[in-house]
């Protein structure tokens, strides 16, 4: 079950990462706060996270992603899911609506502009739900310690699913332009579709006093 924790934020706030494939330059990824404001009723912030590869890398695999999450700011839960992925020949969209008055995700295919919704449909939830994206900053509403382990209830592709993510050890990390921060470094367990697609280990070093996201190594199916 989702443990309620408040959510605090800088609207702007805005995190640039430089992608790598096997020691290579190949891309960027930025998370960025637009706005804290009403939605359905509750106070909630609207995150975006862009991934796009650079020209060099763009020649074998291309990749021009987008996602949205609304996170209520109250209770740290995702209220709104919207995934575009374009990456090669890939080709993936998923709008979600979580309902929690009546236990429902909704999922809707969606068209751009003043079209109607394509097709609708429902999903049973127990609780409240993060999705792929809004995960990331429930872990800066809690407190972490080498040994911990954290456990949430992420729904995408239709399915809730379990993330255990487990701290391992303190690290200190060298970062270009900031020097060395102490971090914490957390070993992800999750079988979800996500942002990144996996096929091996993901190890994340969190700065340990905000638990912003520092530095992630994951495999996936490029290299």
């Amino acid at each position: 079950r989702h443990q309620m924790r408040a959510l605090e934020l800088v609207e702007g706030e805005r995190l640039v990462y430089d992608i790598k494939w096997s020691g290579m330059p190949a891309g960027s990824s930025t998370l960025c706060v637009k706005w804290k404001r009403d939605f359905e009723g509750a106070e909630a912030y609207h995150i975006e996270c862009e991934t796009r590869s650079n020209k060099l890398s763009g020649l074998a695999y291309s990749v021009e992603d987008k996602t949205i999450s609304i996170v209520d700011s109250k209770g740290c839960f995702s209220r709104l899911f919207q995934m575009s992925k374009c990456e090669n020949r890939i080709r993936q969209t998923e709008y979600i609506r979580f309902d929690y008055e009546d236990d429902l995700a909704v999922y809707e295919q969606r068209r751009p502009g003043p079209f109607p919704t394509r097709s609708r449909k429902l999903v049973h939830i127990e609780g409240f739900m993060q999705d792929p994206l809004s995960c990331v900053y429930y872990l800066r509403t809690t407190p972490l310690s080498p040994g911990d382990t954290l456990r949430m209830p992420v729904h995408t592709a239709r399915r809730t699913w379990p993330l255990v993510v487990e701290v391992v050890r303190r690290e200190e990390l060298e970062i270009p332009g900031f020097g060395r921060l102490q971090t914490l470094r957390v070993e992800p367990t999750m079988n979800f579709p996500g942002i990144f697609v996996r096929k091996g280990r993901m190890v994340i070093w969190l700065e340990e006093e905000t638990r912003i996201p520092l530095r992630m190594n994951v495999d996936i199916p490029i290299g």
